[in-house]
């Protein structure tokens, strides 16, 4: 190891040291931009700036890992909380009634309409969710609600961090991270406009989960599945709370937290974001343009997710070594 590489090295792990204990586990892919880092110092090793500058890119690797591990945390606990509580309304549909009254319909079709198609299923099932009792509607609303509570704080405190890893004195990003986070949900929780839209998210995980469970039962009835074996298919499926509740609030997650991260950068008057993808193989087409447009005026940036299960983030432009302006950080 040369030994530009090596104090290089030792700046970018102090860097990375100062984002807290939240920086571990290092998550997957750290390991080639700590490489691409030190590729890149190699080649600027007789700059006077260039420790300097490797700690700052120290830093905002970090940052980007607590950032990827708080994300992956507050994901799974309100996926959780979600389809535990979609789960316990979807308990009271009463699904022999439901496949009975199909049964019925099947019986009297006519050769023009397929009352068990799917969507008729669904049409169905659909007005019985909706119908569940108050004590099982507000338990999903709420879990839903406090989730874009939680997500727009955490999108607000993770521009800040990224903002704050490139500024003098940025080891403080890891004591007061969580007090950022904190101040943030407090905002947002006096925010009525959340509630109209968790109810328009629980308005997307019930038709999403009458969609499914209709799916599931004219898939049953078509194959001439017994009435108990499709009970038995619907409970598995609406014990998880259905997929459809999962795949839904993952959305409404990482949306409440690009537009808290934009809420951000928009009070801090920054001019331009970088449109950055997850840069593995799962990455579809449209998210690859979008990054390879980048950067955009803040109000210009297509706004992740853009489609189901979508990654990406927006980050303040030019973060990535290439880009980093050696003299400016050092006379900082």
């Amino acid at each position: 190891m040369s030994q530009t590489r090596s104090f290089a090295r030792s700046a970018l792990a102090a860097g990375y040291a100062d984002a807290g204990d939240d920086a571990f586990p290092i998550p997957a892919g750290t390991a080639a931009t700590v490489d691409e880092i030190l590729d890149w110092a190699e080649t600027h090793g007789d700059d006077e700036h260039l420790i300097e500058a490797t700690l700052i890119l120290g830093r905002v690797t970090g940052a980007w890992a607590v950032i990827f591990n708080r994300r992956a945390r507050l994901s799974s606990e309100y996926i959780a909380a979600a389809t535990a509580a979609a789960a316990a309304l979807a308990a009271e549909l009463p699904l022999r009634q439901i496949i009975a009254d199909m049964e019925r319909r099947r019986a009297a079709r006519t050769e023009a309409v397929d009352p068990v198609a799917a969507g008729a299923a669904a049409a169905q099932i659909l007005p019985l969710l909706r119908q569940s009792s108050p004590q099982a509607r507000s338990a999903l609303r709420d879990a839903i609600h406090q989730a874009l509570v939680e997500a727009g704080a955490e999108g607000r405190t993770d521009a800040w961090a990224l903002l704050s890893a490139t500024r003098p004195g940025a080891g403080v990003v890891a004591v007061n991270w969580d007090i950022q986070f904190r101040q943030a949900v407090d905002a947002l929780s006096q925010l009525g406009d959340l509630w109209a839209e968790a109810d328009g998210w629980l308005a997307d995980i019930l038709d999403g989960l009458a969609g499914q469970l209709g799916g599931l039962l004219a898939a049953g009835m078509a194959n001439g599945d017994s009435t108990a074996d499709m009970i038995s298919a619907a409970q598995d499926l609406l014990g998880a709370g259905g997929d459809a509740t999962e795949l839904i609030v993952d959305h409404a997650i990482a949306t409440a937290l690009s537009e808290g991260s934009l809420a951000l950068y928009q009070s801090e008057g920054l001019a331009q974001v970088d449109f950055i993808t997850a840069g593995d193989d799962r990455v579809d087409q449209e998210c690859s343009d979008a990054e390879a447009d980048s950067p955009y005026g803040v109000g210009d940036a297509p706004v992740p997710p853009l489609h189901f299960r979508c990654r990406c983030v927006l980050a303040p432009a030019n973060l990535d070594p290439g880009s980093l302006d050696l003299a400016a950080e050092g006379d900082g």
